[in-house]
């Protein structure tokens, strides 16, 4: 009896001993009986595990090996057998996961020491079972996060798959859990990027939804810039406007945070569902904030990445679709990389390696340019202010002929203003120089043709001058002269003889004043042109040589300038010259009138006409031509022989 009562006894003390010494322990402290078959728990165990357990804290293995993933028991109950039997061991671990009370799994690391008899048999263990679960998760979301951002630089991977092995991810480690990544838009709509296993067709409705104050948990997070947690959609105001399609496909909670670039701007929302009512635990808010970061990074890594691929992209296709060269110039290594399309369609080089740097491109330039270019460049290099440049020379090709280059560029300075680089374009010239040469020399034969066409016109003017004044005006004045004698010496006909000279005197004054209006500018100032014609016509048919006839319809004066008139009054004097003395015309129109855009003057007679292709173009056509040439008119000539002459000037009029 005082035995038992010894022994009780010390089991208190035991029981006491082991209740004092879990208490302040975080683990779950465990004694295993291997005679009773009995485990005895500390307090954590409930805490921890969440499972109730009979007030003597004590259960059997069997129903412990119960809680063991499935994947785990045996691996576990081999590994303890396998400590038990060895009479040298004493200490054993082993790693295992273990249900809870709610259904979840914890990531525990056991350690126990076996206690033995003096036959080396285990009588009892004491061990404790560490909840290495949050250290577990972050190890595992860690290893995650490097294998996704491995993934990510990955050539050829696209971007949607790396979100969504990201996403994939995340939702395995929380189960019933469902994430979206949304992008937003340049006009401030939403696009979906990723969404794992949200249904097809609520991604669809969602697709092109305005984010605001008032536009789910999304919407309303990159709205805000700020975080936005909805446990209850039912009842919550973010999501009235959405509220029934979230219910059609059971969604019942959603958090949301922001996804924001280093300047501030909104690139997208981080999203996760639930089909419960749902607040996020610490550990799961955590995991959000993280997911978040690592979405930020990639995303910007994708826009840069993208950004640089458009970019080279695009400067590929400019430079496979245009003519010119570009060049980029390193100052400080002095190296010029130079894209080998336009390489050879402008310097005609095929190997930029050959004129690699400034000295060996510059012995490339003609020599009557190369000071020139290179006083260009000092002053570029130099210069503290100017940032853009162009310049023309002559680049020698690797067949020995000679380009003509048009260059430019742009000059990029660093903080102390120094210039470190140049980007540029240059462009092959050589068929504009040669079409501006051509086009030159035509002007300048232009300009010889008419100035020794104003010469010819100028001689043929005198020598009709010289033979008016001779045949008519001299022969006038010399008989005048023989009256007024005969009248000095004749008394008896004085009378009649000076009668005879005042007469001719007359006439000799008449043919001055027509000679003079001939070479004279006429008076549009003061008559206008419509009024200088019909003198011009009245003149004419007083001669009773040809009768001329007048005629003008919608025509306002105001629309020409002074020189318009003058060419108009002109070209009606020398058609109307070259009518009366080659033509054997007996009648002559002038039709002045105005069409859509233009002040028409028309000119026909009905003479003997001419074979444009055989007849030679005199003075008075030549001078038709040239006036119309310097107008911007257009000039038309319609005849054929013995069917008269219609020439037709058009001449654009001011509105």
């Amino acid at each position: 009896m005082d035995e038992q009562k010894s022994i009780e006894e010390k089991l208190n003390y035991s029981n006491e001993q082991f209740y004092y010494a879990s208490r302040p322990a975080s683990d779950i402290i465990w004694y295993w009986d291997l005679q009773t078959k009995k485990i005895k728990w500390s307090d954590n165990y409930t805490k921890i595990m969440v499972h109730p357990l009979p007030d003597d804290s004590c259960t059997d293995l069997e129903s412990c090996m119960d809680n063991f993933h499935p994947l785990d028991k045996d691996r576990v109950a081999a590994s303890l057998n396998a400590a038990l039997e060895n009479p040298l061991l004493h200490n054993w671990e082993c790693e295992f996961r273990y249900k809870r009370g709610d259904g979840t799994y914890a990531y525990i690391l056991d350690k126990g020491y076996i206690v033995r008899d003096e036959n080396k048999k285990a009588v009892k263990m004491v061990g404790a079972m560490h909840d290495n679960t949050d250290q577990k998760y972050q190890q595992d979301l860690l290893s995650f996060e490097l294998k996704i951002f491995e993934t990510s630089s990955t050539p050829g991977i696209p971007f949607s798959e790396v979100v969504n092995n990201l996403l994939n991810g995340i939702e395995a480690m929380h189960p019933g859990m469902y994430t979206s990544v949304l992008e937003l838009l340049d006009d401030n709509t939403v696009q979906h990027l990723a969404a794992p296993s949200l249904p097809k067709k609520y991604l669809q409705m969602i697709d092109g939804v305005s984010i605001g104050p008032q536009a789910g948990s999304c919407g309303t997070a990159m709205y805000t810039k700020e975080p936005v947690i909805v446990s209850d959609i039912a009842t919550d105001i973010l999501w009235e406007p959405f509220r029934d399609m979230a219910h059609q496909f059971g969604l019942k909670a959603c958090w949301s945070v922001p996804i924001i670039d280093r300047n501030g701007n909104v690139m997208g929302s981080f999203a996760i569902y639930y089909k419960q009512k749902k607040l996020p635990t610490g550990n799961e808010w955590n995991t959000v904030i993280r997911v978040r970061n690592v979405l930020r990074i990639l995303i910007e890594n994708h826009y840069s990445i993208e950004q640089m691929r458009i970019s080279n992209e695009r400067y590929d296709v400019v430079s496979k679709a245009t003519h010119d060269l570009i060049w980029d110039w390193d100052l400080e290594k002095n190296v010029i990389y130079r894209e080998p399309e336009g390489l050879k369609k402008v310097y005609g080089v095929s190997n930029n390696e050959s004129i690699r740097n400034i000295s060996s491109w510059l012995s490339h330039i003609h020599p009557e340019d190369l000071w020139k270019v290179q006083q260009r460049i000092n002053e570029i290099v130099q210069s503290s202010e100017q940032d853009t440049f162009d310049i023309e020379y002559r680049f020698r090709r690797e067949d020995g002929t000679y380009s003509w280059v048009y260059d430019r560029g742009y000059i990029m300075r660093d903080a102390d203003n120094k210039p470190y680089r140049m980007i540029g374009a240059a462009q092959n010239i050589t068929e504009r120089k040669r079409l501006e040469q051509e086009v030159l020399n035509a002007e300048l034969n232009r300009q010889k043709a008419i100035s020794q066409i104003t010469i010819e016109t100028q001689e043929k003017e005198r020598t009709e001058i010289g033979k008016e004044l001779h045949d008519n005006v001299n022969q006038i004045l010399t008989t005048t002269k023989l009256y007024l004698d005969l009248a000095a010496t004749n008394p008896e006909l004085k009378d009649e003889l000076i009668e005879k000279s005042s007469k001719n005197i007359i006439n000799a004054i008449a043919e001055i004043r027509q000679l003079c209006r001939s070479l004279m500018l006429p008076t549009l100032g003061d008559l206008g042109l419509i009024d200088s014609i019909e003198e011009l016509v009245e003149d004419i048919n007083a001669t009773k040589k040809i009768y001329a006839c007048f005629v003008y319809k919608d025509v306002e004066e105001s629309m020409l300038t002074e020189n318009q008139k003058l060419m108009m009054y002109r070209i009606v004097q020398e058609a109307l010259n070259n009518v009366m003395r080659h033509a054997e015309a007996t009648e002559t129109v002038i039709e002045l009138s105005r069409t859509k855009n233009n002040i028409r003057l028309l000119i026909k007679d009905n003479g003997k006409g001419f074979d444009p292709a055989t007849v030679k173009k005199g003075a008075g056509l030549n001078n038709i031509r040239n006036r119309v040439y310097l107008s911007n008119a257009t000039l038309s000539i319609n005849t054929h022989p013995g069917r008269g002459c219609t020439l037709v000037v058009e001449l654009p009029y001011q509105v």
